[in-house]
């Protein structure tokens, strides 16, 4: 591999990372779209996510804290 041509894998990389992540969200939201169709919206339903994301976020936390 020549130098020139790190510049270009670097970018097609990223390019790739990127286009991967937009790819994972569109799909997380077309699941969003037809799970909202089919369950009716309730309280407990709407509070499931935030707590996932909460929960998920205070055991990253407390695991890099013990770990450090």
């Amino acid at each position: 591999m020549h130098l020139n041509e790190i510049p270009l894998a670097l970018a097609t990389f990223n390019i790739g990372v990127e286009l991967g992540q937009l790819m994972f969200v569109f799909a997380v939201l077309l699941v969003w779209r037809v799970i909202n169709g089919i369950i009716p919206r309730q309280g407990w339903i709407t509070k499931i996510a935030p707590y996932a994301i909460g929960s998920m976020a205070a055991f990253w936390m407390i695991d890099r804290i013990v770990g450090f």
